[in-house]
């Protein structure tokens, strides 16, 4: 992948806030090669002079995105410094990082998966998880259907059982039958607990910000 890309990319990824609007509801393909000022978006565009198609485009909104989703919350700028140091020492390191971030957006569609790893991406730096967790839940983050989103940070939400099922298998909920006894006549029965994961409360916990601000 163009070591120049994956440079403005790192550049875009770690754009400070007061130079970036974060409460930009949605970006349409049309208006975001007006945004200029971040890095990647203005790379993109001076790549073509006949105009970019819908992919390139569709990359620059999704970065726009994923900034969103990296700012949700504060970064430790301790963490940030020396997670930059390390990039600058280990190129093979840099092009995992950033050339993994940008295979990702350029395959996402939808803006809260795209805010949502900007945010798993903040989380790494702020070593809260793993670069292996990282790209678990990145992965999860894809494979989940929209309405799974909310129904993951909201506990309580009633969802139909092939819904439970499929949360089941992808690690984020687990079932556990609860055994007693039934007094009155003896019997040994159970009822089935549904309830979150580790794996699963840590991912509710992460992308709640990104749900509460964002909506899915």
């Amino acid at each position: 992948m163009d070591k120049e890309l994956l440079s403005v990319a790192n550049e875009s990824f770690l754009i400070s806030k007061d130079k970036f609007c974060a409460d930009i509801p949605n970006v349409s393909l049309e208006s975001v090669l007006d945004l200029v000022d971040v890095p990647i978006v203005h790379f993109v565009k001076g790549l073509s002079n006949l105009g970019l198609g819908i992919r390139e485009r569709n990359l620059c909104r999704n970065t726009i995105y994923f900034l969103q989703g990296f700012q949700t919350e504060n970064i430790d700028e301790d963490k940030l410094v020396e997670y930059q140091k390390k990039l600058k020492a280990d190129t093979e390191f840099f092009e995992r990082e950033m050339a993994r971030i940008i295979v990702i957006l350029d395959n996402t569609v939808d803006a809260i998966r795209a805010r949502i790893i900007g945010c798993l991406y903040m989380n790494q730096i702020n070593k809260r998880i793993s670069f292996q967790q990282y790209c678990e839940y990145c992965d999860l983050t894809n494979r989940l259907y929209l309405s799974d989103f909310s129904s993951i940070v909201d506990y309580d939400a009633e969802i139909d059982d092939h819904l439970k099922m499929r949360l089941a298998s992808l690690g984020i909920r687990v079932f556990r039958p609860e055994f007693h006894t039934q007094y009155d006549d003896g019997n040994l029965v159970y009822d089935i607990d549904y309830s979150n994961t580790e794996f699963g409360k840590q991912y509710a916990n992460m992308i709640a910000p990104v749900i509460k601000r964002y909506g899915f």
